[in-house]
């Protein structure tokens, strides 16, 4: 009886409807995501301003709010907009798009990589990762750069499979050099497999096949060049210095001088696990991630071993050089490398245990998607919102008096313009002085008799919500106060 159920459930795990089920059940959970159309937050309305204020040959300028993006994925969205106009669902589109094609794709990868019983685990990890959902919907170029990973390790099993024949490489030089242009962590996969593909042929042939080893240098001149011409004409002109600023606690510290420095690189991999990874047990992660590297270097021609190596040593090196910062949402273009570590690991794992050993592994298999199925399932339930900005603003204009006037917090400054865009009211976006709050007050003060002011507050810094209504309050009388997700509204009769 247990033998007849057994062979029930491995019939059901193995057929092709279970493993479309799960890439069902990861489209239908990022359709939902971008159905329930939550406001746009701030990067998301200062990139939208971009497209909205720019025509096409502008797109090609250092953006604007400190905005930067690849000048594929700018130009196919102005032409959406220019076509269906600028509402969040055209702004989305693409990335909504690219992050269910990934699905279908790593579908494709995990079938060319993994035994049948790996490929359920490997999609699965991608279809319901909390991050890939989150971030499915939001109109910057992170699910594309996902999309772009996985596209690159497939033309690149194709150079391998086709014993690294002429055609195969410049399909993959000539992809890769499009793929530059939409994507700028495109060049840590292009770079990584690159490499790769090299050592794979050293180490099936040495120096004997130097035709082999051309047409990888060939391909590698190909999206090479294109890198550059990107890179020296787009990428460093959009560079500001106010950005490496920022984001100056996200690069890799080197050389590492104390204790600290070393620590960042365990936080930092911690963090990666938990966020974009979105697996609970980092014990168990690193564990299978360790594992994943193990099997795919006994696989043949280790090509995915080195592909997905380098991957991390050209991400890290970039950070050393405080090139590229290691952060959250800039480093889930990674999400299928991840995945494929810890679906490898399981592999590695169960081709060295005994039957008695399965339930074990299932049991592993179930920890690392805890997480996963429950935020897939709170994404059919309650869609994930960040800031609530656009239900606020349109309060406002449906309510709005003559001679009233919108002081904006500074961070609301990019969602109001966008849905206040073709509205005539008067607004007096906030200054921004973290080191020197005295600057709020000032400002607010100099509102003295000016009558109804609409305060409109969105993500707050510290106590400078209380330092803005304290003053208020000092100098009139609040008549509203609207709460949203992340964001509040309050009239003041001044």
């Amino acid at each position: 009886m247990t033998d007849k159920i057994n062979s029930i459930i491995k019939k059901i795990y193995l057929s092709k409807w279970f493993v479309g089920l799960i890439i069902l059940i990861g489209a239908a959970a990022r359709i939902r995501q971008y159905i329930f159309n939550r406001s746009l937050w701030g990067d998301e309305a200062a990139l939208a301003l971009n497209i909205i204020k720019r025509g096409y040959l502008d797109l090609f300028k250092p953006l604007d709010n400190s905005q930067a993006a690849p000048s594929l994925f700018l130009l196919a969205t102005k032409f959406l907009t220019g076509i269906f106009g600028y509402s969040e669902y055209v702004l989305r589109f693409i990335p909504i798009l690219a992050s269910i094609i990934s699905i279908l794709l790593f579908w494709y990868l995990a079938n060319k990589v993994f035994d049948k019983y790996m490929v359920p685990i490997a999609v699965g990890l991608l279809a319901f990762g909390g991050s890939a959902i989150y971030y499915s919907d939001e109109f910057k170029q992170y699910p594309v750069d996902v999309m772009v990973t996985i596209i690159i390790l497939i033309l690149a099993f194709n150079v391998y499979k086709n014993n690294f024949n002429l055609k195969s490489s410049l399909i993959f030089g000539g992809v890769g050099s499009i793929l530059i242009w939409l994507s700028h962590t495109s060049v840590f996969i292009l770079s990584a497999v690159t490499v790769s593909l090299f050592l794979s042929v050293f180490i099936n042939e040495k120096f004997k096949s130097i035709k082999k080893i051309s047409y990888i240098v060939y391909a590698a001149l190909i999206w090479g060049i294109s890198f550059l011409a990107d890179y020296f004409f787009i990428v460093r002109a959009t560079a500001h210095s106010g950005l490496y600023t920022f984001w100056a606690s996200y690069f890799a510290p080197m050389p590492i001088r104390s204790m600290g420095d070393l620590q960042w690189y365990s936080e930092t991999l911690f963090t990666a696990i938990k966020i974009p990874i979105s697996i609970y047990f980092p014990g168990i992660v690193i564990f299978l991630l360790f594992a994943g590297f193990v099997g795919f270097f006994k696989k043949k021609g280790k090509l995915f071993f080195f592909a997905l190596l380098f991957t991390f040593i050209f991400l890290l090196a970039a950070s050393m050089l405080k090139a590229y910062p290691i952060y959250e949402r800039f480093i889930l273009f990674t999400l299928p490398v991840f995945y494929l570590l810890i679906a490898g690991g399981i592999e590695e794992l169960s081709t060295n245990t005994n039957k008695k050993s399965v339930i074990i592994i299932v049991f592993l298999v179930l920890l690392i998607f805890i997480q996963p199925f429950g935020s897939t399932a709170r994404s059919f339930v309650q869609p994930k919102l960040r800031t609530e900005t656009k239900p606020l603003v349109e309060h406002i204009l449906k309510n709005w008096s003559e001679g009233d006037l919108v002081y904006v917090y500074y961070t609301s400054k990019y969602p109001f313009l966008y849905y206040a865009r073709d509205e005539k009211i008067e607004y007096i976006l906030g200054v921004e002085s973290r080191d020197d709050t005295e600057k709020y007050i000032k400002e607010i003060g100099s509102l003295d008799g000016r009558g109804r002011i609409w305060f409109l507050s969105g993500p707050v810094y510290g106590d400078e919500l209380g330092l803005y209504l304290k003053k208020l309050n000092e100098m009139g009388k609040q008549l509203k106060h609207i709460e949203a997700f992340g964001a509040n509204l309050y009239l003041y009769e001044i």
